[in-house]
Order: structure tokens, then sequence, then C-alpha cells
């Protein structure tokens, strides 16, 4: 007969935060798409405000994985996760303020409409945001 014995888990493990922090990474992308195609296709607005949420999220999540692992200074890859992220999400957040349907035209064809000429750069948003995914 074998024996064994029971060693309690040590509380905050890094393994189990990293576990928990994927897992809730993972469902949150999971539920952004699922609001996506089920309800901003239908609402402008909704769609507008998933677009701004999901790279704001982004960086807000690395930005607590990166103080979990000793700061954005000893992590340089969250660092730019965090920088390209915050980016991303002023440029969408921005053009928003003038007009929803042509930033959603913008990123959902890879390039802006007319009213958009002075802001050349919003059409990279889009890639932008494929690159930093979860």
């Amino acid at each position: 007969m074998t024996e064994t014995t029971f060693n309690p888990p040590t509380p905050a493990r890094a393994s189990d935060w990293l576990t928990r922090y994927y897992f809730a990474r993972a469902t949150f992308s999971i539920l952004w798409v699922a609001a996506a195609v089920a309800v901003g296709t239908q609402m402008p607005v909704v769609a507008a405000v998933l677009l701004v949420v999901y790279p704001a999220w982004d960086a807000l999540a690395n930005l607590v994985d990166a103080r979990r692992h000793g700061g954005l200074r000893k992590n340089f890859t969250r660092m730019l996760n965090v920088v390209v992220s915050g980016v991303a999400t002023a440029a969408v957040a921005t053009p928003l303020t003038i007009n929803v349907h042509a930033v959603l035209a913008c990123m959902a064809h890879g390039r802006c409409s007319p009213e958009f000429s002075s802001l050349p750069r919003v059409s990279a948003v889009g890639r932008c945001m494929a690159l930093n995914g979860p």
C-alpha cells in the first residue's frame, strides 16, 4: 500500500493566479465577441462602445499582470502592450465623438471614409487590435 501525504495548497500561488488571469481574459474575450455579434451588428452605439472597451480592457489586464510580476519597468513586453492598447483605445474613442458610423465602417473595411481624411491612422487601429489580442 502506498502512503500519500496531504500538502495543503499555498495561498496565492503564482500558477494559480496565472490560471485565473488567463481564464478571466479568455472569458472576457468570448463574451466580447458574443456581444459584438449579437448586439453590435444591430446597434451602432453598442458596437462603438465595444470597440473602445476591448483595448481598454486589454491595457488594464496587462497593467495588472505587470504589477503582479514586478512592475512595468521589469516587463517591457507588458509595458509595450499597455501602451499599444492605450493608443488603440484613444485612436478609436477620439473619432467616435465625430461620427460613429464612419468609425465602424473604417474598422470593418480597413479604410476610412472621406470624413476622416485628416485622421489617416484610424484605419490601422483594427490591425493593432488584431495583433494585440488576449
